[in-house]
């Protein structure tokens, strides 16, 4: 009688765990099915007179990314706008940064250098320049590495033009 209990409780047991072990396969099977089967946002490209080929973001179609040359120099930029075109006035604001682009990279340099000790004597490599912010047409962020250490990207966020505040993502 008492063997007769302890295989019951067994069976259960093992009828039991078969149960867990075939849902959480399931749930593999079923994310793994649902990332390849998921609907992809396309890609979109346009090209501008003037900056080039700017293409969607295939996570945010609200994102545009391109590479602008400026005095034979490229410049990776990031641009908010709509799923169908970037936003008109970012391009405007795009365009102003890059004709003082000189001026405007030296001054963002100099500005990191003053508010972070560790780099004040690198040398900094401009990475990207990023028109994203909904605030305000003035505002921007450029993004640099250390000459040699591109781990860490340091930007400098301009609030209305100037620069106000830095950081750093590793």
């Amino acid at each position: 009688m008492h063997s007769n209990i302890v295989i019951i409780l067994l069976s259960v047991a093992i009828l039991f765990a078969t149960g867990v072990l075939a849902l959480g396969v399931g749930k593999i099977i079923y994310g793994i099915a649902h990332y390849y089967l998921r609907e992809r946002k396309p890609i979109s490209k346009i090209q501008h007179p003037q900056l080039g080929w700017l293409t969607s973001a295939e996570t945010d179609c609200n994102l545009w990314s391109g590479e602008a040359v400026v005095a034979g120099r490229k410049i990776p930029f990031l641009i908010y706008g709509k799923v169908t075109e970037p936003d008109k006035q970012r391009v405007a604001q795009l365009q102003s940064i890059l004709s003082q682009f000189d001026r405007i990279e030296h001054q963002a340099a100099e500005f990191i250098r003053g508010k972070e000790p560790e780099i004040r004597n690198s040398k900094l490599d401009f990475c990207l320049l990023d028109v994203t912010a909904r605030k305000s047409t003035g505002d921007f962020t450029f993004e640099f590495v250390e000459s040699g250490n591109d781990s860490l990207i340091w930007r400098v966020e301009f609030v209305d033009g100037e620069p106000k505040q830095t950081g750093c993502d590793h």
